[in-house]
């Protein structure tokens, strides 16, 4: 039986992103209309993980999809989500997913239907990322001047054979 490992790349730490429209409501967007980039990159502080690290986290609850384990596809996806003023995740969306297959492991009868392998692959990737952060327990939340304030995020996961 082969035995295939997830590896979480978080080469990019998590990031904190501008809020969408989605997920904030109108008292936050006129509360950040009152500073400037530079402002906001020095009054507000990110959110924190605080159930140990979010790699040992997600290497402990990410699992690998079957389907792409069995076809040798490998992949990535970006969630993006939301950490409430309570610390509770919520706008889950993975973002942007990707999937691609070592020739070298597909068998030769999968190779015309390589991209369609690994567009579901893709599709799956994205489906675990989301599952694993709507699990995640509550974060510390993000602040701006002290006080609890919604914070957008983006995680990296990378899926990868060793």
């Amino acid at each position: 039986m082969k035995t295939f490992f997830l590896f979480l790349l978080l080469a990019l730490p998590l990031s904190v992103n501008a809020q969408t429209a989605d997920s904030l409501d109108i008292e936050d967007q006129k509360i950040l209309a009152n500073y400037t980039e530079e402002e906001l990159n020095e009054k507000m502080r990110p959110p924190q993980f605080v159930s140990g690290s979010v790699m040992k986290y997600l290497s402990t609850h990410l699992k690998y999809p079957e389907m792409a384990g069995k076809y040798g596809i490998q992949g990535s996806v970006k969630i993006r989500f939301t950490v409430e003023k309570d610390g509770t995740v919520s706008h889950i969306i993975a973002a942007d997913s990707t999937a691609y297959s070592n020739s070298k492991r597909c068998k030769k009868k999968d190779i015309n239907r390589q991209k369609e392998l690994e567009d579901v692959a893709a599709m799956l990737f994205a489906k675990e990322g989301e599952r694993v952060v709507r699990e995640m327990p509550a974060w510390k939340p993000g602040t701006l001047e002290g006080q609890p304030f919604r914070i957008e995020m983006t995680l990296p996961i990378t899926f990868r054979f060793k």
